[in-house]
């Protein structure tokens, strides 16, 4: 019998390509954390999304289909070599 306790998953945080976060952002449902000031959702973000980089948010609808405030990762720009 193991005496372990289960492990508990951390919720996905979304993912998204710089160019869909431009268009989100354009529709005001997307933004840099930074509009965000004094916001205590951002410290609780922090510990419950483990894989949040802590730079971007986003509306997304909830269980019951309302809008609501959720972290949001934007893939990093890629490096071209000259």
């Amino acid at each position: 019998m193991s005496t372990t306790s289960p492990t508990i998953d951390a919720p996905a945080v979304e993912s998204i390509s710089r160019s869909e976060f431009a268009g989100r952002e354009h529709l005001g449902t997307a933004g840099p954390v930074t509009v965000l000031v004094n916001n205590p959702v951002i410290e609780s973000w922090r510990e419950q999304f483990r894989g949040w980089r802590g730079r971007y948010w986003t509306y997304r609808p909830d269980e019951s289909g309302a809008l609501g405030l959720y972290p949001l990762n934007v893939a990093r720009r890629s490096r071209t070599t000259r």
